[in-house]
């Protein structure tokens, strides 16, 4: 409301000085259409009487929530396994700033030497050059470097 009133002033200064006594009466009436607009629907939500100048205070019952810290996820031995793969073979190929998205989606080295590059962009892997490094590593992998990643 006091955003409203203050914005009535300066229309209305504004408008005398222009010498438009037609245009403040019109400002006048589009501020009490607001102005009703507001008190109704303050009425319709805390089903009270807007009354300037008293506080108001809401006495509906609150809930409080109390949020509960997050247990760690347990990573199960054999996903580690495929997580040190995984890094092992990034790293052999320049790769590792796709690791923390691979890992994210639970993408495993495997999944990775079976990408189509559609596949690469779902998987989040959007950039040209990110793509084809990624697809000559796969090939490289699978022509070459079977079991050999360290």
């Amino acid at each position: 409301i006091v955003v409203l009133c203050k914005y009535l002033q300066m229309m209305v200064a504004y408008t005398m000085f222009k010498e438009d006594l037609e245009k403040v009466t019109t400002l006048f009436e589009q501020f009490n259409g607001q102005y009703r607009s507001l008190l109704s629907i303050f009425e319709e939500v805390t089903t009270e009487t807007f009354k300037p100048g008293n506080k108001f205070t809401d006495q509906r019952k609150i809930a409080i929530v109390v949020p509960e810290a997050r247990r760690p996820e347990q990573t199960p031995v054999s996903s580690l396994h495929t997580n040190t793969e995984l890094h092992a073979f990034l790293e052999r190929y320049e790769l590792t700033a796709l690791e923390q998205n691979f890992t994210t989606q639970k993408i495993t080295l495997e999944d990775i030497l079976q990408m189509t590059r559609n596949e690469m962009e779902l998987a989040g892997v959007d950039l040209y050059k990110q793509k084809k490094l990624l697809a000559e590593a796969i090939q490289d992998y699978k022509s070459n470097g079977v079991g050999d990643v360290e």
